[in-house]
């Protein structure tokens, strides 16, 4: 009997000495292992010498009457676990192409790309993207600036388009991408990307119930779209339009007049763009608003104040009840693609006349002998050396 357990004893130590030896060769493997992950995929991001910091502001929005919701939205870094949210980084979005809500982030480097996912409600539609910067916009989003600051602006549009805007002085339409749709099945799922206040949590239960309570509340344009199957794919490349343009003032008697302060006079454009005249680019999309100083040299001074939205004060679309405003941009539209066909797809002239005493006489369109009057221009003109009104009204 003693021999028996001795044996046994034995054994139970060369097999426990086995285990010791496989649990040391696995821990040994282990270690191997994650010595290799720390070294090559998860350390720390290493910040490169002499980096520059940045506050990147971001934001995202809508057309007024094809809203969006956001559900994912981040400014991202390679071989960095840091990223910056898009706004607050869901929401509901529909305030026009510049009325967002706005996040700022500070001391950030310039990101190197865009992951983005949405639901487009009038379409039905999900969609999501990721979108590498190219080199030569990092650069541009580093000297946009004059200041160590970036503010960028998304703007998503039917049928997966995604519109990048920079602002500072100035704001530039910098780059356009294009989302992929991705299936969503299941109110389960659909719910668990969308956010959803208190109020309506309690209301809706399907996607059917929130596309249509959603839909309700949109302009009747854009309720008949969506009867139709007619929503526009391609209503905002008609807006991003380009011409070659330039900005004319009759010459008086006295000598030419010259817009001066070019760094603080200004154009609104329709694409959403906006430039100083010392910033403005050869080729432009159609203004809606312009305002100047404008001055013959060793003689008057003036200040005007077009607008080409046809409302006092009203300098951008966005300001106008969106039926006004949508019927005021096909206008405008269909205004400037007309002369351009008519004068053989040439530059022409945007040109204020002015009468013997200054006072503007109308807005047209101008290429050698032909003219085409804009019509339902607001317009405002102050003769700042005698601080005397010339004209306020439309023409």
């Amino acid at each position: 009997m003693f021999i028996k357990n001795f044996l046994k004893m034995i054994l139970y130590k060369i097999r426990l000495a086995n285990i010791k030896k496989s649990m040391q060769k696995i821990l040994g493997i282990i270690g191997i292992v994650m010595n290799s992950i720390i070294a090559n995929g998860c350390k720390k991001y290493q910040e490169p010498e002499n980096e520059i910091y940045y506050d990147v502001l971001t934001g995202a929005t809508a057309d007024r009457g094809y809203p969006m919701d956001m559900y994912h939205g981040y400014l991202e870094y390679e071989n960095d676990v840091n990223h910056i949210p898009i706004g607050d980084g869901h929401g509901y979005l529909s305030t026009g192409f510049l009325y967002n809500h706005i996040v700022g982030w500070d001391n950030h480097r310039i990101p190197d790309s865009l992951d983005i996912r949405w639901f487009s409600i009038t379409e039905d539609k999900f969609y999501e993207g990721k979108f590498k910067f190219s080199e030569e916009l990092k650069q541009k989003m580093k000297t946009f600036s004059k200041e160590k600051s970036v503010l960028l602006n998304f703007v998503l549009l039917p049928k997966g388009q995604i519109w990048l805007y920079m602002k500072d002085e100035n704001r530039e339409l910098v780059q356009k991408y294009q989302a992929q749709e991705t299936s969503v099945l299941g109110d389960k799922e659909f719910t668990k990307r969308l956010f959803f206040t208190g109020y309506e949590r309690d209301i809706i239960h399907s996607r059917k119930e929130y596309i249509e309570s959603t839909i309700s509340k949109l302009p009747v344009q854009t309720q008949k779209e969506v009867a139709e199957g007619t929503i526009p794919t391609d209503y905002w490349e008609k807006l991003d339009k380009r011409y070659l343009w330039n900005f004319k003032i009759t010459p008086s008697i006295l000598g030419e007049i010259e817009v001066v302060n070019k760094e603080k006079s200004y154009i609104n454009f329709l694409n959403a763009e906006l430039f100083s005249f010392s910033a403005l680019k050869k080729e432009r999309a159609i203004p809606i608003y312009i305002e100047y100083e404008s001055a013959i040299e060793n003689s008057y001074e003036f200040t005007t104040r077009i607008y080409l939205t046809g409302v006092p004060g009203k300098e951008d679309m966005n300001y106008l009840p969106y039926e006004q405003m949508r019927a005021r941009e096909q206008e405008l539209i269909k205004l400037f693609s007309d002369f351009y066909e008519k004068i053989d797809r040439k530059e022409f002239e945007i040109y204020l006349k002015l009468d013997d005493m200054f006072v503007p006489k109308g807005l047209y369109l101008k290429h050698g002998e032909i003219e085409q009057k804009i019509p339902n221009v607001y317009i405002e003109a102050f003769n700042d050396t005698f601080d005397k009104e010339l004209y306020i009204g439309v023409m």
